[in-house]
């Protein structure tokens, strides 16, 4: 951010006069928390992140009108996924890391994951979350493998094989409805509930019909649709968040890229004197128009297509 050592701040563009105010910023990412303090309006209470304070909604040209679910995108996972079960190397090679995550839907600890950690690494957590036995943390990734690679290797190949391929891979997908995803969890042996959480955390999904941005392609008449055209209203009573598309979804997960960024570029709390404002944003007098790009609340960013293209 651009936020000094106090609340007034000694800025030499600021200074000038030249702190974004009159001035109009789009941003497109993951999602914005109206609720938080730089973006509500002088005497609103905190709500939670679907209920903004005076920011105009529009809902035209949702997600759905541009992207569906495809299943040339589940085949290419599936492939991968086979590949990847049936290895120990590639079940321990290094993915992501990083991130606060709860180990189960009704579980409340958290972890922070270590930087670059593999897909065994967090499989092997959700074991000892769901187990209680941390000396799961520590079992061979071999173990995994011999559970885990029949199981996807007896469902390849064409035809059949294929269709029980989708069955196993829908079977672990987390992206629909969370109750159903809990009561189908439980249904499912111990490891393989722990590699279905495992993948929820790290986005992956082999389902055709998963709502997961990774299988999701443009529809055949994409770059055709032009309604976000008509998202050109916007509040005249906000004072910071003057519009809200909302493209993807409707919010941040909390700490979300989407409203660091806005908070980087224009926070300011309508308070004044509030201490918060030591960490304004670099251009705290402007106004913001948001574009939500994210479902599943800041796990990947999307554009529409471009009509032009």
């Amino acid at each position: 951010g651009g936020g000094s050592d106090d609340n007034e701040s000694h800025n030499l563009i600021w200074e000038k006069g030249i702190n974004g105010s009159g001035q109009i910023v789009g941003i497109h990412d993951t999602g914005l928390d109206t609720s938080h303090c730089f973006f509500r309006d002088q005497g609103t209470q905190q709500q939670t992140n679907s209920s903004p304070t005076e920011a105009i909604r529009c809902k035209e040209c949702p997600f759905s009108a541009f992207f569906e679910p495809s299943n040339k995108l589940a085949k290419s996972a599936m492939k991968a996924m086979n590949s990847t079960i049936c290895n120990a190397t590639l079940l321990d090679y290094p993915i992501k890391g990083g991130a606060h995550y709860t180990p189960y839907i009704n579980l409340t600890t958290k972890w922070t994951r270590k930087a670059n950690v593999s897909l065994a690494h967090d499989v092997k957590y959700f074991l000892a979350a769901l187990t209680g036995n941390e000396s799961l943390r520590q079992s061979p990734t071999q173990d995994l493998v011999d559970e885990f690679c029949p199981l996807f290797s007896s469902s390849s190949g064409e035809g059949e094989g294929e269709r029980n391929l989708q069955d196993v891979c829908c079977g672990m997908d987390p992206y629909g409805n969370s109750s159903v995803m809990a009561q189908k969890g439980f249904d499912l042996p111990l490891r393989t509930r722990a590699l279905a959480l495992a993948l929820l955390h790290n986005g992956i999904t082999c389902c055709p019909n998963s709502k997961s941005l990774e299988n999701m392609d443009y529809t055949k008449d994409a770059t055709k649709k032009e309604c976000w055209k008509k998202c050109k209203v916007r509040s005249t009573r906000s004072r910071k968040v003057l519009a809200y598309w909302e493209f993807a979804d409707s919010g941040d997960r909390v700490d979300g890229h989407g409203t660091h960024v806005s908070g980087s570029v224009a926070g300011y709390a309508a308070d004044p004197s509030a201490p918060i404002n030591k960490y304004k944003g670099i251009a705290p007098g402007a106004r913001i128009v948001f574009s939500d790009a994210s479902t599943r609340k800041g796990l990947g960013v999307w554009l529409p297509p471009d009509s032009s293209a």
